[in-house]
């Protein structure tokens, strides 16, 4: 008789535990995230409708604030256009609706909130690019060739470029205002250049760990862009 009331005595005996936990006092617990829940979100149904209807929104603007210039164009004017233009209009909508709601005796402002935010991360300024970028941007190639010229150890000194130093030939020298930094370090080919000011250096690094060996990039913060996987623009103090 006991043989056969093993079995059920175990299942009881492991059951008590979960017992325990459901009688824990969780109420004062959870209180706390109950009442951010009311004060984060409207309490009516229209109110989180419309918050979640604004949110919506706001994720599908940032989305098409991150698509590639190609796809935003298809985006525009294929056979997506019409869905675009009713986000649109529900976007409009639902930023009035948000501004009545937020000023309502029993109404709630995170609809608004939300919205007023959202479109500021969509539409906030972009800082214009650096001198150094617009140019690297314009003369990228020419850059690239004066490293394949590095590597294959065809620049060569003069008078003013000696040591780590080394002239580039006539047609790169509108690339730098001073000599090329060729260094080989341990993690890769480091070639500086300088476009304008010597405290702004251009980088090319073979590596993420090679370009801390620069001077005016080995602390953190001195790179002010990266433009690629191997192009750096470095900021001196």
């Amino acid at each position: 008789m006991l043989a056969r009331l093993k079995p059920q005595l175990r299942i009881i005996t492991a059951l008590k535990p979960v017992e325990k936990i459901k009688n824990l006092p969780l109420e004062p617990l959870l209180q706390p995230l109950h009442n951010l829940n009311k004060w984060l979100l409207p309490r009516d149904r229209y109110g989180r409708r419309l918050f979640w209807g604004t949110l919506g929104f706001i994720v599908f603007l940032l989305a098409i604030a991150q698509m590639d210039q190609g796809l935003g164009f298809f985006l525009l004017l294929g056979p997506l256009l019409p869905v675009f233009i009713l986000a649109i209009v529900g976007g409009c909508i639902c930023f009035i609706l948000s501004v009545g709601h937020a000023f309502k005796r029993d109404g709630h402002p995170a609809p608004l909130v939300i919205m007023v935010l959202g479109l500021y991360l969509v539409f906030k300024p972009s800082t214009p690019p650096s001198a150094e970028q617009v140019y690297f941007q314009r003369h990228q190639a020419k850059y690239q060739e004066v490293v394949e010229l590095v590597r294959q150890e065809k620049l060569t000194h003069n008078e003013q470029c000696k040591d780590s130093l080394f002239a580039v030939p006539a047609a790169y020298q509108h690339l730098t205002a001073t000599c090329v930094s060729v260094n080989r370090e341990s993690s890769g080919l480091i070639v500086e250049f300088i476009p304008f000011n010597e405290d702004k250096p251009l980088v090319y690094s073979e590596t993420r760990h090679g370009i801390q060996s620069v001077k005016n990039c080995h602390q953190e913060g001195r790179i002010s862009k990266q433009m690629d996987r191997h192009w750096y623009i470095c900021q001196g103090n």
